[in-house]
C-alpha cells in the first residue's frame, strides 16, 4: 500500500480535475465529499469559491493532490477490491481532511495496482485558515490507515511497508527506503540518491568501531563528513550533493555513534596508561633487587658517598705555573713599575717640602 501527497501553490483545480477524469475507469466509483456538484464544471466552481475565503499570502498552498494505491489481490475479484478500496479512502478522508472538500477518482489502468486520485482543498469548508498536517501527523495518518487495512481487510494481501518497524538494515535491504524510494525502485529498479546514501550510512554506522574506521568506511563509499553550524552531514562526492543527518533521519544515530566511539577511545587510553604504569613499576622493582656481587649499588646515598671519592678532592691545576711571558709583555710591565717608582718618589719629595714649611 502506498500513500503520496503533493501540494500546489496555485489554484489549478481545473487542470487536476481534467487529468483525474481523463484516466477514470468509471464515474460510478467517484468520491464526492462535502461537494454538491457531480459535473467537472460544478466541482471546479465549488473548489474555486471555497479558495476565495483563504487569506492571500506568498507561497500559500491552495490544494493537495494525493494518491492511495493498493496492489491487486489474487484472493478476491476486482469489483470486491474496488469496494474495499473505496471504504479505505473514506476512512483516510475522515482522518486526513474530514472538514475539507474532497474529489476522488479511481484509476485501474495499471496491471498490478488499483489507485484513487484525490483533490483536497487546503482549507476547511468556508474557512480562512489553511488546514495543514505536520510531517509527523501525516506519517501517523498513513501508518494508521495501513494498520487498519492489514487488520480489517487481510484478503487484500497488502504488505506492511509504512508502519513496519525499522531496525538495523543490511546492504541492499529495501526496508531502508522511503515510500517514494520504494515506489521508484518498484517501477524503475533504481534507488533514489538520498535513499542510497541513507542505506550506506546505516550500514557504516553499524560497522564502525573507531573514528578512523568510520572515516575509512565513508571514503570507501565516496562520502565525506562535514559540519555546518550544529548540523552534521555527508558530502556525496559522486554527485557533489550534501545530505544532513537530520534530513536523512540519522541525527540521533550519529550522536549515539559518536558517544560510543568516544567511550571506546577513553577506555583504550585508560588501558594504555595502566599498561605503561605497570611496566614502570616492574622496571623500578627490578632496579631495587640487591646484587650480592655489588652490595654498594642499593646502599643509601650517605653510604655510597663514603665508598666514592669526591670529584672536588683533586688539586686544581695551576695554569700560571711554568708559563713564560713574551718580551713585549715583560717590557710593558717594567715600564709600569718604573712609572710607579717615580710617582712615589715625587710624592715623598712634596711631602717633605710641606713639612719643612711648617
Amino acid at each position: 500500500m502506498i500513500i503520496k501527497s503533493m501540494s500546489r501553490k496555485v489554484p489549478s483545480f481545473d487542470q487536476l480535475i481534467n487529468y483525474m477524469d481523463a484516466g477514470a475507469s468509471s464515474r460510478t466509483d467517484n468520491i464526492y465529499y462535502n461537494l454538491y456538484s457531480r459535473k467537472p464544471e460544478g466541482i471546479y466552481d465549488e473548489f474555486m469559491d471555497n479558495s476565495q475565503y483563504l487569506k492571500r499570502r506568498k507561497n500559500g498552498v491552495y490544494m493537495y493532490h494525493e494518491v492511495i494505491s493498493i496492489t491487486r489481490s489474487q484472493q478476491i475479484s476486482e469489483k470486491e477490491q474496488i469496494e474495499i478500496l473505496r471504504k479505505v479512502v473514506y476512512q483516510y478522508i475522515q482522518d486526513r481532511a474530514k472538514d475539507n472538500l474532497v474529489y476522488g477518482v479511481l484509476h485501474d489502468e495499471k496491471a498490478d495496482n488499483l489507485h484513487y486520485h484525490l483533490l483536497i482543498s487546503s482549507n476547511h469548508l468556508e474557512s480562512t485558515k489553511r488546514h495543514r498536517l505536520s510531517k509527523a501527523d501525516f506519517d501517523k495518518a498513513k501508518r494508521n490507515l495501513e494498520l487498519y487495512v492489514l487488520e480489517c481487510y487481510p484478503e487484500l494481501e497488502q504488505k506492511q511497508l509504512i508502519s513496519k518497524k525499522r531496525g538495523a538494515k543490511a546492504k541492499g535491504n529495501t526496508d531502508s527506503l522511503s515510500n517514494k524510494g520504494r515506489e521508484m525502485q518498484r517501477r524503475t529498479g533504481k534507488t533514489p540518491q538520498r535513499d542510497r546514501v541513507k542505506a550506506n550510512l546505516e550500514r557504516i554506522f553499524a560497522a564502525a568501531t573507531s573514528h578512523a574506521e568510520l572515516i575509512e568506511l565513508l571514503e570507501s563509499e565516496r562520502l565525506k563528513l562535514y559540519k555546518r553550524g550544529k548540523h552534521w552531514g555527508v558530502l556525496d562526492e559522486s554527485t557533489n550533493r550534501k545530505h544532513r543527518f537530520a534530513t536523512l533521519g540519522l541525527a540521533e544515530a550519529f550522536h549515539e555513534l559518536e558517544k560510543t566511539l568516544a567511550q571506546s577511545q577513553q577506555a583504550f587510553s585508560e588501558e594504555t596508561r595502566a599498561e605503561t604504569r605497570q611496566a614502570e613499576t616492574k622496571a623500578t622493582s627490578e632496579d631495587e633487587v640487591i646484587n650480592p656481587q655489588n652490595p654498594d649499588r642499593n646502599q643509601p646515598d650517605e653510604q655510597q658517598k663514603k665508598h666514592s671519592k669526591p670529584e672536588s678532592s683533586a688539586k686544581p691545576e695551576n695554569k700560571a705555573e711554568g708559563t713564560k711571558q713574551s718580551p713585549a709583555a715583560e717590557a710593558e710591565q717594567a715600564s709600569r713599575e718604573a712609572e710607579m717608582k717615580d710617582f712615589r718618589q715625587k710624592q715623598a719629595e712634596r711631602k717633605a717640602k710641606l713639612q719643612s714649611k711648617r
